[in-house]
């Protein structure tokens, strides 16, 4: 399993919780998959596990931390890895096996920093959803044609502007007016990242 195969099971990964009044508290060390046990065993090292029903658990907020230390660890040498691709540019064979994203629009990471796409995917391995935010933008090909995130190659369709974008979702675009980029600034943002991970 790559990296970004790794990130991308993180991201989808939801085991079952032990509850107490229909507030998740724990979850059972037996369900922890197989490719998490080592490094998660690693990460539980000395600490108190509760027993529950006779089986060993780990408390919500701990396996919560573990999955975001996980992720930020991935997302910090994927994203490297994905401004060095994006220099080179896509392959036939990235883009043949790329989704697309149409409707699209820049924008601030508002949590993370950094530049994002928001648009329409199809064809995407895991988001379904009719309007997605990208992971990371780390390269934006000159033409348009397509764009490389921290987590993925994207083929671009059609470029939107905000104002028709938040007319077809009005509530999920409410808070990102004041994020909204253009390509230039996008650019320029992907040019401060290339300086920040140390690779100009």
């Amino acid at each position: 399993m790559t990296d970004a195969e790794y990130l991308d099971f993180l991201r989808t990964l939801n085991l079952p919780p032990i509850t107490e009044d229909g507030v998740p508290i724990a979850i059972r060390f037996a369900d922890v998959p197989p490719v998490l046990q080592k490094a998660f065993d690693t990460f539980m090292f000395g600490a108190a596990c509760p027993v529950i029903a006779g089986e060993r658990c780990v408390w919500t907020q701990d396996w919560q931390l573990f999955l975001s230390q996980e992720k930020s660890r991935l997302q910090n040498g994927a994203w490297k890895i994905a401004l060095i691709e994006s220099q080179a540019g896509p392959t036939a064979a990235d883009l043949a096996t790329a989704p697309t994203l149409s409707n699209w629009i820049v924008a601030r990471d508002r949590y993370f920093g950094g530049a994002v796409l928001l648009g329409t995917p199809s064809g995407h391995p895991l988001l379904q959803s009719p309007l997605i935010a990208t992971s990371r933008l780390c390269g934006l090909d000159q033409g348009l044609t397509w764009a490389r995130t921290g987590s993925r190659w994207y083929r671009l369709g059609e470029m939107s502007d905000f104002e028709t974008l938040k007319a077809s979702y009005p509530v999920k675009l409410r808070d990102w007016a004041d994020v909204a980029l253009t390509v230039m600034e996008a650019r320029k943002i992907i040019k401060e990242d290339f300086d920040a991970a140390g690779l100009r």
